[in-house]
């Protein structure tokens, strides 16, 4: 029924409004619309896409239909020669595009209300875009490489929206409070120069949602502060405010925040680099009744914390690089006889406490509701953590070098779902090897002493995801993998003395064990849920399981990176690679790279990507005339093959589903098959190939012919034509 109703409303709707489809075969005119909308493609949007917009006379709304935030580049001809002709526009998103900067010709759209340049790379705006006086909304929200607006912006007297965050912005346009009608500015620098002081913003009344005050180092005194009227703007969901740099006056500093306080309706509180020794009162006063999450951040000369116990909404609370504290007291919590403190505390994070030593913790009823709980790189920190944690579901302890206990045993957490253990070589092995039933996820990093078994042999547990990284020492009883018949997902990162990942078998008549980890010859037991596996710099690794068909039925991506000794020698005895294989990347595997003409891959009939990086000298011609590829394969990317001359035709023709294919750093590659390439290509990019990319010179190279029919060709980055 939804599909008929929305069918019905694309007919009805089609003589002013049009959605572009990839590969719409029915474009007709389209002169008439007023509503222009398309799916981005996934790499580029080439002037082709857009030339039916040519006779387009009424276009009032441009709007691509994607959420995606990488960059994907835009037809500089669309920019320049099309752009500019939608006289009527009203509605212009160019959002995510590879964009550096706006033609000039942008002022000729007087009738633009919405302008979104988010996540572009543009550096400057042009200033003639301060003539478009009908704009309300100009978003510019993680444009990185924007340092300055333009000094006209405030004759943008309708302007209500301006989103600036996530913006590397020097400074702000002088005297923004002329902008009367600005209901949102997420972002505002603080200047000592006259017409951008922080009282600006108490001018501006009407400002809502969110706000990020910046340089706050360049207020005076508390009187500046005042004229800013935060209390006042009860507006204001969520504010913060950051201070850079050394402090001179700390008493100054603590005036400036005591006259920052914000309406009792704020909702999300951040200060960063506060320079005071002391918060204010009104930071831990009970009136923040709507207060639901507080971030204290490099606040590094304050020695004690207010009572935020106190705040009976707050749901996550985060502590980060407060060099001074060293005991989190009873002052934390507040006057527990009156009110249970952090009543609704759901997630607690603290990272950075260097001198950090010891948590005290009340008798009474504390964190009860907390989901999330976060240490980081407190390495003094010895005492107790919480106990009654009934409610716990994530825990990660971090660079916690002298802790040795864990809240409780981690069997009797019973909600338990993720837990990551990060160089703390002072906790016992127990605290980790046997986790509790309702884990989902477990992450070991660094020195965490791992040894991980099974300890009854039964196969239970909700266990999904499994990550290994810099356990030099790590342990793996392999009994303990297969029993977690839900594991998904394994990876197994720089660990220096993982040898060999094998799965437990029963062993042949006959045939005893060897010691240590070694591979065996008869499988009895699988991972049957295990779909993605990956392996890197693990430089001692030798061996993947035998079998794999078997052992490993549901794997769908094989990631190999860097591991050198890795041998053909059992990785695919006995059946080779599974059927159910999609994805395979082997990046700087020397042994296994000289024997991939057994790889077997053209019995995989589920392949559709394979990425292979050197090294690998001896490949001259790809693919290898004894090297077969399954014509399954719709990715196909080639790295580092530093004596790859030619690519050969005679093999790639049967690759008939290929879509995508990126040639990276073949410096020796000197040209294109003379039958071109497969006729399924959509995609082609070639990146540090110097002998190649003259050949490919829009018109002009000599294999320009080849490929001018490909949809999207990008050489060094660069979107041809």
């Amino acid at each position: 029924m939804h599909d008929l109703v929305n069918d019905l409303a694309i007919a009805v709707s089609r003589r002013y409004c049009y959605r572009l489809e990839d590969n719409d075969p029915e474009h007709g005119k389209i002169g008439s619309i007023s509503y222009f909308s398309y799916h981005p493609s996934s790499f580029h949007d080439t002037f082709n896409k857009f030339e039916l917009l040519r006779e387009t006379k009424n276009l009032r709304t441009f709007l691509p239909l994607s959420k995606q935030r990488y960059r994907k580049p835009l037809s500089q001809k669309f920019l320049h020669e099309i752009l500019p002709k939608f006289k009527s526009l009203r509605f212009l998103s160019l959002l995510s595009y590879d964009i550096l900067k706006l033609p000039d010709s942008i002022s000729d759209l007087k009738h633009l209300r919405f302008l979104n340049l988010s996540s572009t790379p543009v550096e400057t705006l042009p200033e003639c875009i301060c003539t478009l006086y009908n704009l309300q909304t100009l978003l510019l929200s993680n444009c990185y490489r924007l340092t300055e607006l333009p000094v006209s912006l405030v004759k943008l007297i309708n302007l209500s929206y301006l989103d600036i965050s996530e913006t590397p912005l020097k400074k702000m346009p002088l005297y923004m409070s002329r902008l009367r009608n600005l209901r949102v500015l997420t972002k505002f620098i603080v200047s000592k120069d006259s017409g951008s002081m922080i009282a600006e913003l108490g001018k501006l009344p009407k400002l809502r949602g969110r706000l990020f005050i910046s340089k706050l180092e360049n207020v005076s005194n508390g009187r500046d502060a005042l004229m800013a009227n935060l209390k006042g703007k009860k507006h204001l969901e969520e504010l913060t405010l950051e201070w850079h740099g050394a402090v001179d006056n700390s008493q100054v500093v603590r005036d400036v925040l005591d006259n920052l306080q914000p309406h009792s309706s704020i909702k999300h509180l951040k200060i960063i680099g506060y320079g005071g020794t002391t918060f204010p009162n009104w930071l831990a006063n009970p009136s923040l009744s709507r207060l639901e999450s507080l971030s204290l951040s490099n606040c590094k000369y304050c020695f004690s914390l207010p009572a935020l116990g106190q705040l009976q909404s707050l749901q996550s609370l985060e502590i980060v690089g407060m060099s001074c504290i060293s005991d989190l007291t009873q002052d934390f919590y507040g006057d527990v006889s009156v009110t249970k403190p952090f009543l609704s505390l759901k997630k607690l994070r603290i990272k950075k406490l260097p001198d950090w030593e010891r948590w005290h913790i009340p008798e009474c009823e504390v964190f009860n509701r907390l989901e999330e709980l976060s240490i980081i790189d407190c390495p003094k920190l010895i005492g107790e953590l919480p106990r009654q944690l009934a409610s716990l579901q994530s825990l990660e302890i971090s660079g916690c070098g002298n802790l040795v206990q864990l809240p409780l045993q981690l069997n009797q957490l019973s909600r338990l779902e993720e837990l990551t253990v990060d160089d703390c070589g002072s906790l016992s092995p127990s605290h980790v090897n046997r986790p509790p039933a309702s884990l989902k996820s477990l992450v070991c990093k660094g020195r965490c002493n791992l040894e991980l078994e099974s300890s009854s042999g039964e196969r239970g547990g909700a266990l999904e995801s499994l990550r290994l990284e810099k356990c030099d020492s790590v342990k793996v009883k392999v009994e303990w993998l297969a029993s977690f018949p839900m594991l998904k997902y394994v990876q197994i990162v720089n660990c220096k003395s993982f040898e060999m990942l094998v799965v437990p078998a029963a062993p042949a008549p006959g045939i005893g064990n060897q010691s240590g980890m070694t591979t065996t010859t008869t499988t009895t037991t699988t991972t049957p849920s295990l779909t993605w596996l990956q392996i890197c710099d693990c430089k001692k690794l030798t061996s993947l399981p035998q079998r794999m068909e078997s052992v490993l039925p549901s794997l769908r991506s094989l990631f190999l990176r860097n591991c050198p000794e890795i041998e053909l020698r059992t990785m695919f005895l006995e059946g080779g690679l599974p059927s159910t294989l999609q994805s395979l990347y082997v990046y700087d595997c020397k042994k296994l790279m000289s024997r991939r003409r057994e790889w077997g891959l053209e019995k995989l009939p589920s392949l559709t990507d394979l990425s292979i990086r050197g090294p690998c000298n001896e490949v001259e011609s790809f693919p290898e005339e004894d090297w077969l590829l399954p014509c399954t394969l719709e990715y196909l990317y080639l790295s580092s093959l530093q004596n790859l001359k030619v690519l050969n035709y005679s093999a790639l023709r049967h690759l008939t589903s290929l879509q995508n294919l990126y040639i990276y750093n073949c410096p020796r590659l000197q040209s294109l098959p003379e039958e071109g390439l497969p006729a399924s290509l959509t995609e082609l990019h070639i990146w540090y190939c110097p002998l190649l990319k003259r050949r490919l010179e829009w018109e002009r190279g000599q294999d320009w012919p080849k490929v001018a029919r490909i949809p999207c060709l990008v050489v060094d980055g660069e979107l041809v034509p």
